[in-house]
């Protein structure tokens, strides 16, 4: 018969294994459950420390006045800082642009009958036209009217049936131009996604060049120094 300094080694192996599973176990099961509820516990508490700090202070922005498409309602919304808000619109109230487009290396330009949209500009053309291939196969366009330079990403985005709201803006402003094409079997739209404008401006008979970088929400206004 083994003596009790002959089985210890064996008991103190078997206590081991058994405190190494409900190790395991802990890690597996309710150890994760503990870390996980001990995690939210911080994320909330962040989120408190987060929306109670104070903001900077910033100039208030212009609202630009928009309808809620389920419920019919005018709403405001306020992306970009005020210098921004005002050029959108100032371009609002465009009615004709020049757009240009690029295809192989080939740039060609036409006036386009256009709906500025807060910050998107929108035209209807046909399928077959250059300006359609152009930006089907070269999506960076630009468009100039006036001292405004616009540059950005165009892309076909279907009918005026698709999207039902910005026929009827479009048709506000371009009533002739709507119903003399509407019936046209390869009409499309051309969507145009602003990302830079640029401005020639003068103060106080000096020249200035205004650059509102919509995609990082900037506004600069540099002298033109002529050498």
């Amino acid at each position: 018969m083994k003596s009790f300094s002959q089985h210890a080694p064996n008991l103190y192996k078997a206590r081991t294994k058994v405190l190494a599973r409900r190790k395991r176990e802990k890690t597996t099961t309710a150890g994760i459950a503990d870390r996980i509820t001990h995690g939210a516990r911080l994320t909330r508490r962040a989120h408190a420390r987060l929306y109670k700090r104070k903001s900077p202070s910033m100039p208030s922005m212009p609202p630009m006045s928009l309808i809620d498409r389920n419920s019919g309602r005018p709403y405001t919304i306020q992306m970009y800082i005020p210098q921004i808000e005002h050029i959108l619109r100032t371009l609002s109230e465009k009615r004709i642009m020049v757009l240009a487009t690029s295809r192989d290396g080939q740039v060609t330009a036409r006036n386009m009958s256009v709906l500025v949209d807060y910050d998107a500009v929108y035209c209807q053309t046909d399928s077959r036209m250059e300006k359609t291939h152009a930006v089907e196969r070269n999506p960076r366009a630009a468009y100039c009217v006036d001292n405004y330079q616009i540059y950005g990403t165009a892309r076909v985005i279907g009918t005026w049936d698709d999207h039902p709201e910005l026929r009827q803006k479009f048709k506000a402003v371009h009533a002739g131009s709507y119903e003399r094409y509407k019936n046209l079997t390869t009409e499309v739209v051309i969507a145009f996604q602003i990302e830079r404008i640029q401005i020639w401006e003068y103060e106080n008979d000096i020249p200035y060049i205004v650059t509102a970088d919509l995609l990082r929400n900037t506004y600069e206004k540099t002298e033109y120094t002529i050498a």
